[in-house]
């Protein structure tokens, strides 16, 4: 069994493009606000580079992260991540959220980096399978996401 790994990977550590990645001290406050435990689901749309869905599959070890991206070189780069920080329990799906996010029994963790406009229906479609007790963190770069998700 692995051991939950600190939080807080170098930026330079993650393999890159021209695709928006989430710095580390973000990362750094969006995982301890997630609160991610070791048997966690964890969903991470908009993952870009998939910084985030890396400092997740390390504290979710025993769980399992899904990582949306719509972007063919995010989702590159997202895999070049996966098997360099060799993140088993991450999955890659390539596609727009919300029609992209796959039906889930059930979701401890929510982190939203880019919902492409479509925050309240991203919303709509995980509500029916966030547990009692999940969490959603939105990282909100413009002051529209903010209102739209308040």
């Amino acid at each position: 069994m692995q051991e939950n790994r600190l939080i807080g990977i170098e930026d330079a550590e993650f393999m890159r493009g021209k695709v928006p990645m989430t710095k580390q001290e973000i990362r750094i406050l969006t995982i301890v606000k997630a609160k991610i435990l070791p048997t966690d689901i964890v969903l991470d749309v908009g993952a870009g580079t998939g910084s985030l869905s890396i400092e997740a599959a390390r504290q979710a070890y025993l769980g399992k992260v899904y990582a949306i991206e719509r972007n063919s070189e995010g989702c590159e780069l997202i895999q070049q991540n996966k098997v360099k920080f060799a993140c088993d329990n991450l999955e890659i799906i390539a596609g727009v959220a919300p029609e992209a996010i796959p039906e889930l029994e059930k979701l401890n963790v929510v982190l939203i980096g880019g919902s492409g406009g479509n925050l309240a229906a991203v919303f709509t479609k995980i509500h029916p399978w966030l547990v009692a007790g999940g969490r959603i963190i939105v990282n909100a770069i413009t002051i529209e996401t903010l209102a739209a998700t308040l």
